[in-house]
């Protein structure tokens, strides 16, 4: 078999964080670039150049772990074609007016028709943000100076993988998935006496042992076993075991 072509196989998690770094920005004019950028308090943090031109600029937005790259040949993509990063604020609507204040071409704020995520472009755009400030359901775009697009997006309470639908390949008869979209938070934990996983679930690897002897207790545990779990709301139980799907 060709080795380029070898089918691929589920990981076995071990725990290891992956972790996105920096999202590398297509720019025809790396000083206008930058400067947008620094101008909306982007951190610069390395501006280094190199022979033939070379040029890498790493900029880091206000409370974030990961970063900007742009520069001179640091990617192959055309400048403009970068689209969809999305920033994360608590408060959209005072976000849109700090950077209009500071001379940027953003948006009107506007949540999606659905509710949800928004769509591509302009599709089911509702101006305002959304009636009931749902997390993750108000936004705003901008453009760089190349075309480039950013959103910013309101967050003010994370919801758990788990109030997410679940895939089909992944689904035990008799699960109940959480509503769409994240509108439901994760039910209150309550203790009860660990008991070893029943030897008909796998360890760790399609759900999580919670321990209960009568009752599903609370999920949204943390870990379990060597293996990563995440927490999540979606359960099934039966009178000898409770289990949670890991992601």
């Amino acid at each position: 078999m060709d080795a380029d072509r070898l089918p691929l196989r589920r990981m076995e998690l071990t725990g290891m964080e992956f972790k996105i770094e920096v999202v590398v920005v297509p720019v025809s004019d790396v000083d206008r670039a930058k400067d947008l950028y620094t101008r909306i308090g982007f951190r610069e943090d390395v501006d280094f150049s190199g022979p033939g031109g070379f040029r890498i600029v790493h900029l880091t937005p206000p409370g974030s772990v990961a970063s900007l790259i742009i520069g001179s040949g640091v990617t192959d993509a055309a400048p403009g074609s970068e689209r969809g990063v999305h920033l994360i604020v608590d408060d959209v609507v005072a976000a849109r007016a700090e950077w209009a204040d500071a001379g940027v071409e953003v948006s009107e704020v506007f949540h999606d028709a659905g509710g949800v995520f928004h769509h591509a472009g302009t599709a089911e755009r509702v101006a305002g943000p959304h009636p009931g400030r749902q997390s993750y359901s108000s936004f705003t775009s901008f453009a760089g100076p190349d075309g480039n697009t950013f959103v910013l997006q309101e967050v003010t309470a994370r919801r758990s993988t788990g109030s997410l639908r679940p895939s089909s390949r992944s689904s035990p008869a008799g699960w109940t998935p959480s509503p769409w979209p994240w509108s439901s938070p994760c039910p209150p934990r309550r203790r009860s006496a660990r008991r070893p996983a029943p030897d008909s679930l796998p360890a760790c690897r399609n759900y999580r042992w919670t321990g209960s002897a009568t009752t599903i207790p609370g999920p949204c545990s943390t870990r379990c076993c060597p293996v990563r779990c995440t927490p999540v709301c979606e359960t099934r139980s039966s009178p000898k075991h409770a289990a949670t799907r890991w992601r």
